[in-house]
């Protein structure tokens, strides 16, 4: 019989370098399928969680957001045209006054009320 040559140890090791590979690669997808399933559950957990929002509230917000645009646009028209005495607070006041009426809208209702006031 004839001895194993150089040649076929060189191609048996590189064989075997590959059959890792290939088992190290299987692992590293085993975890991350593991990790996947994991981020999916967590995820469907949050969504069964999250309420879903009533369409005449989406309405009413997405009215609320578009006057807040108008006012932002409108203020910077006012300043492009060098009218700034149309201008009844600046940024940095109206920011502070925001602040002032969020800490007294206990309801967070938009509208301060008698019995808040008295709070």
């Amino acid at each position: 019989m004839d001895q194993p040559s150089q040649r076929t140890y060189s191609r048996l090791d590189s064989i075997q370098e590959t059959e890792m590979s290939i088992h190290n690669e299987i692992n590293f997808l085993d975890d991350l399928s593991q990790s996947l399933e994991t981020s999916m559950d967590t995820l469907e957990s949050l969504q069964f969680r999250s309420t879903p929002r009533s369409r005449g509230y989406r309405n009413k917000e997405a009215k609320c957001n578009h006057q807040k645009l108008v006012v932002i646009d409108e203020r910077k028209w006012l300043k492009s045209r060098k009218k700034n005495q149309y201008i009844d607070f600046d940024d940095r006041e109206r920011t502070e006054l925001k602040k002032y009426f969020d800490a007294l809208d206990q309801d967070d209702g938009g509208s301060i009320g008698l019995h808040e006031l008295a709070d």
